[in-house]
């Protein structure tokens, strides 16, 4: 209490205590942080709302392309994004003459775990795609003949054919689209049930 010059007597202001100035100041924050979450549980129930799943699809199998070899046609070449290398069957090797392999220190490790030692490689063997020409080079495997009519990929076509043809899938319809420099190729693959999924492993010793 302070007296005034007229001799009336006034009350000073007292402030509030620390604590209670710092028990407003984290009310407040607590009301802030609880008005955005409310504010975000309610737009996330309105894209709730708005967005529909999409729609769930099984296994559609692997795609395939015909491709001619020479004169020869192969009608399911399989595409393997999951294969290191190109891959052809030494029967297939033999019926298209294409000349002599070249020694590989290669082996691949098959789906079942099971390794193969090739028989070889063969070096820029041009696949024919439509319109389009493409240098691929295969390696030569020993695999029992296919019998015809049997739902069997001869040949399989993996990444580095996909990477030098700048392949993109559209895996749900099929609808495919290779580059060859500045032009452009659409096409349909189809889908085949079988999946050889192949993975090299370079200098790998053969177990006895």
């Amino acid at each position: 209490m302070i007296t005034l010059r007229s001799g009336k007597e006034v009350d000073l202001p007292t402030s509030k205590p620390e604590h209670e100035i710092e028990s407003e100041a984290e009310k407040e924050k607590r009301e802030e942080i609880k008005g955005k979450r409310k504010e975000n549980s309610t737009k996330n129930k309105d894209l709730e709302a708005t967005c529909k799943s999409p729609v769930k699809y099984k296994d559609l199998g692997c795609p395939t392309i015909s491709v001619m070899i020479g004169e020869t046609c192969v009608e399911k070449a399989l595409l393997d994004l999951g294969a290191s290398v190109n891959l052809l069957p030494y029967f297939v090797y033999k019926q298209l003459g294409l000349g002599e392999l070249k020694p590989t220190s290669i082996t691949l490790s098959l789906e079942h775990r099971s390794v193969k030692i090739p028989r070889g490689m063969i070096e820029d063997v041009l696949i024919q795609v439509d319109k389009f020409y493409y240098p691929v080079d295969f390696v030569v495997l020993n695999t029992d003949p296919i019998a015809k009519g049997t739902n069997c990929i001869p040949i399989i076509l993996g990444r580095p054919f996909l990477a030098t043809s700048n392949a993109i899938i559209n895996y749900r319809n099929g609808f495919m689209q290779l580059t060859f420099g500045n032009m452009t190729l659409e096409l349909i693959s189809s889908i085949c049930e079988i999946n050889n999924s192949i993975r090299k492993k370079k200098d790998q010793k053969r177990c006895a």
